[in-house]
């Protein structure tokens, strides 16, 4: 099963795995896949979902059945770094997606989390 959305082009982006319980199966995990699509005249970044083993990594293969069920037609471009090529047969152009895959957890910044507290207001409790 893969999920598609869109979010903002930022430079920090967060993988997150979940282990899920399917039963009596083994367990698996969801991969969240940050990718960037790069056209002549944007770019743009999106993300979508690859459910693997719990002790293995998503392959090439797995990236691609990814971006094929996002709706790109792709081929492989470069495997080692996760480039592919894929044609809008609406426009008839082509463009790249990188896969961004070693992107970590950013740290968080304890004085910033306290400086947009302290401009929250405090409701009580009942």
């Amino acid at each position: 099963m893969y999920r598609i959305s869109q979010t903002k082009q930022t430079n920090r982006l967060i993988i997150e795995v979940k282990f899920i319980s399917r039963g009596d199966q083994q367990m698996t995990k969801e991969h969240i896949v940050h990718f960037k699509i790069i056209r002549k005249d944007a770019t743009s970044q999106l993300r979508g979902l690859i459910y693997v083993d719990e002790n293995t990594e998503p392959t090439v293969q797995d990236y691609e059945q990814c971006l094929r069920n996002c709706g790109h037609n792709v081929t492989i471009e470069n495997p080692q770094q996760f480039i592919f090529k894929a044609f809008d047969p609406a426009t008839g152009k082509e463009y790249l997606i990188d896969v961004l895959e070693n992107f970590g957890r950013p740290a968080r910044d304890g004085q910033v989390e306290s400086l947009a507290r302290s401009f929250m207001k405090n409701t009580p409790n009942f």
